[in-house]
This record gives structure tokens, C-alpha cells and sequence, in this order.
């Protein structure tokens, strides 16, 4: 994978982890609504649920906060924000007054944004793990309302969101995979155009040493004092964000074209 591939696939990794990121210090607003709908009488959730709810959820989104933002690990907080939002939405599911149903496939087309299929088939999986314990519990809870045994209401809703969860990760992988080799060839395009820029810039020094020896070397000497300065500034600590190493050579190729000012 050329250098620029894995530049835009970390970047990437980054960006959705501060969105997961995002999502889990949302979810913290969950335990107190669930608390105030209690109070207000719409249905009620047992307080000890809310509260274990929440700590869980702040728990976890502090942990995940320290991952991205103060030690900016990238593979570890790409799994743990998606593996504990499974586990929030599996807790979840377990109280009869909230309907969860397919969510967990949320957190799996949620990883397809990290255009890795190998991620997305894990995620899937431990998601389906987690929404069958889900209702195995349920089913203590649910089986009084539809006036049935637990094992048929376990196997029976087991069954149906099984086949809706197959869908969804055949869907899920697809998307990921395709979205992966798009962005993968359109990025070794991309790469192999500017290749090509940077040689036909390399070539015009090479060409006016052949009629003119003079301007050729000028040319040669514009193209390394462009370079030269932009790293003395790097030193003396001067616009660093934007003198990145891709950006010198940039800058330093195209010094190349500066003769057809002058002519």
C-alpha cells in the first residue's frame, strides 16, 4: 500500500474514532432521561437500571476519551467504542420498556466507516453474540406479557433477528469492502498522477541544460534554495502545520516552473 494510501487510512481511523468518541459522551443523556421519563410517569424504568446505565456509559466514554484525545492510540479505541456500544445497546435490550430490536446493526454499519472489512465482520459478530444474551434475558421479562414460555419467546425472536442481522452484515461487508477498493484505487490514481506532475517538473531543468547550461543550472539552484529555506523555517520553528514534508516537496518541484516567469 503506497504511503499516501496509509496517510488517509490512519487520518481516517482517527476521525471516526472522535466520532464514536462523540457518540459514547452523548449516550451519557440516556440514564438521566430514562430517569425523568420514570418520574413523569410515561413507563417505568427501575432506577437502579438507570443508574448502573449511566455509570457504565460514563465510565467507558472516559476511558474511550483517554484513548483518543490523550494517549491518540488508533486501533485500540477503533474496537472499544464499537464493542462498548454493542454492550450498551445489549444492556439495554435486557428492559422490557425499551425497544432496542436491530440497533446493534447501527454499530455495525457504523465500522463500515473504517473501510475494514476484517472490522466490520468482528464487530457483527460480537454484536450478534451480544443481542441473542439480550434476549435470552428479555425472555424472563417478556414472556409473562405474551403469556408464553420463555424458550419460545427466546427462540421464536432469536429466529427473526437472526435472519434481519444476516442481512445486515452481508450488506455491512459489501459496503466495506467496496468503499475500501474505490478509495484504494482512486487514491493510487491520485498518486500515480502526481508522480507524474512531479517528473514532468523534475524534466524541465534537464531540458534547458541541453539549449542553455546556465538557465538549467539556476533552475537546479531555485529548486534547492526553495527547499533549504522551507526547512531553516521548519527549524526556527515557523509555520510548521503548513511546511509539512509533502508540502516542501511540493513547493520545491514546482520552483521548477518559475522559469516561464521569467521567459
Amino acid at each position: 500500500m503506497p504511503v499516501e494510501d496509509e496517510e488517509f487510512f490512519a487520518e481516517n481511523i482517527e476521525s471516526v474514532n472522535r466520532l464514536t468518541t462523540g457518540i459514547l459522551l452523548l449516550g451519557n443523556v440516556l440514564a438521566p432521561l430514562f430517569i425523568v421519563i420514570s418520574k413523569i410517569g410515561i413507563f417505568e424504568i427501575p432506577y437502579s437500571y438507570s443508574i448502573i446505565l449511566g455509570i457504565v456509559i460514563a465510565l467507558f466514554s472516559i476511558i474511550q476519551s483517554i484513548f483518543v484525545y490523550v494517549l491518540r492510540w488508533h486501533r485500540i479505541p477503533m474496537v472499544f467504542g464499537l464493542c462498548v456500544m454493542a454492550a450498551v445497546l445489549a444492556y439495554m435490550g435486557t428492559n422490557g420498556h425499551i425497544g432496542i430490536n436491530i440497533s446493534y446493526a447501527l454499530v455495525v454499519f457504523l465500522s463500515c466507516l473504517y473501510y475494514n472489512a476484517v472490522l466490520t465482520r468482528c464487530i457483527a459478530l460480537v454484536c450478534y453474540v451480544l443481542m441473542i444474551f439480550s434476549i435470552y434475558f428479555r425472555a424472563k421479562i417478556m414472556c409473562v406479557s405474551f403469556n408464553t414460555t420463555e424458550s419460545f419467546y427466546f427462540f421464536s425472536q432469536s429466529a427473526g433477528f437472526s435472519i434481519e442481522f444476516v442481512f445486515s452484515y452481508i450488506i455491512a461487508v459489501a459496503l466495506s469492502k467496496r468503499s475500501h477498493s474505490t478509495l484504494s484505487r482512486a487514491l493510487t490514481k491520485a498518486f500515480q498522477l502526481k508522480d507524474t506532475q512531479m517528473k514532468i517538473m523534475e524534466f524541465i531543468p534537464r531540458m534547458l541544460e541541453s539549449h542553455e547550461l546556465f538557465t538549467g543550472h539556476h533552475v537546479r539552484h531555485t529548486v534547492k534554495y526553495v527547499e533549504l529555506i522551507s526547512r531553516e523555517l521548519v527549524k526556527e520553528g515557523h509555520y510548521n502545520e503548513i511546511l509539512t514534508e509533502q508540502a516542501i516537496s511540493v513547493y520545491s518541484a514546482a520552483a521548477n516552473l518559475h522559469v516561464f516567469a521569467v521567459i
